[in-house]
């Protein structure tokens, strides 16, 4: 009893942080990586597409294969017109009896006349097209 009770607690603190996320500054390396995350998360494919670089090597949908449940800002890196932004990807365990996972990844960005757009995603977030 007290297990299921942890677990029903575990997943509303989850709600709540997700749904108070601050917005960042969509003008930041950060910010374009949030917008893009956002719509990934909301299946937008076409705001996905928006925020790629034309020689981007493509991020419009999220993995099917794993269950992401949240990407975490860990370091941002601006130099010039180029920028990496590191993000922790944590998964959900298929089984209750074990912990999700998480893998870090970087998203590479060049700064264009339209602002930060995206060059190339975390494999372990993205499917390719």
């Amino acid at each position: 009893m007290a297990f299921t009770a942890l677990l029903l607690l575990g997943a509303v603190v989850l709600t709540i942080v997700k749904s108070s996320t601050a917005d960042l500054d969509p003008a930041t390396p950060e910010g374009v990586v949030q917008q893009l995350v956002t719509a990934l998360f909301d299946h937008d494919h076409v705001a996905a597409e928006q925020l790629l670089a034309p020689t981007s090597r493509g991020c419009t949908r999220l993995r099917s294969d794993d269950e992401i449940t949240a990407v975490t800002l860990e370091d941002v890196e601006v130099t010039g017109d180029r920028a990496m932004v590191e993000v922790e990807i944590t998964r959900s365990s298929d089984s209750p009896f074990e912990p999700g996972w998480s893998s870090h990844g970087t998203f590479r960005l060049t700064r264009t006349d339209d602002g930060w757009r995206i060059n190339e995603a975390p494999y372990s977030l993205c499917e390719r097209w």
